[in-house]
């Protein structure tokens, strides 16, 4: 399932070296990258791929006001609660755009790291059998740029991403993607 989900990543990055797409908004993003793992295994993923939605049901301690970006997994359906995913994978989203102002940014950076908490929930209730994801769209190289406090540490945006990951829980991957020195873009895991 990774490596669908990766490949449905790569072929965004494709869409967007043949101009074919360019993201202005993070539900662009989402919405291509669930074309893609549908155009990529219609059978395997139709039933199974959710938008904005929730999971689990009633397991305690878990907030169930949380939606994620995508869920691939099954649907649970019972008479005493509202239908929800029993997840395989999960990502959330989210994208660094041109035109944005500086505390747009800013504001998405902080929204990453609780994206990480969120994931770090689902984590604590399922243990290694869900994939879990934060899938990065930076299109103005911001994540390769220092904030004054992180200078000081000498590291980038996206090191300060994976340092907080690698605090809340190592097994969620980063999925980013970027422009590389040909100004073409491509992906890369962390």
């Amino acid at each position: 399932m990774y490596s669908f989900f990766k490949n449905s990543l790569l072929a965004v990055a494709k869409n967007c070296n043949n101009g074919d797409f360019s993201p202005i908004l993070e539900d662009d993003f989402v919405s291509r990258v669930y074309f893609h793992l549908l155009k990529c295994n219609y059978n395997k993923f139709s039933g199974r791929t959710y938008i904005k939605t929730r999971v689990l049901g009633n397991i305690n301690g878990l907030n169930d006001r949380y939606k994620y970006d995508i869920v691939i997994g099954d649907v649970v359906r019972d008479n005493h609660t509202k239908p929800y995913v029993v997840p395989d994978l999960i990502s959330e989203f989210k994208i660094f755009p041109i035109g944005f102002k500086p505390q747009q940014l800013s504001k998405r950076r902080n929204h990453v790291i609780d994206d990480m908490h969120k994931l770090n929930e689902i984590y604590r209730c399922y243990k290694r059998k869900v994939l879990l994801l934060i899938s990065l769209f930076d299109d103005i190289s911001w994540l390769e740029g220092y904030n004054r406090n992180l200078q000081v540490n000498g590291i980038n945006r996206l090191e300060h991403f994976i340092a907080e990951r690698d605090k809340i829980n190592r097994n969620i991957k980063i999925l980013l993607i970027r422009k590389n020195d040909q100004n073409q873009y491509e992906l890369i895991e962390k």
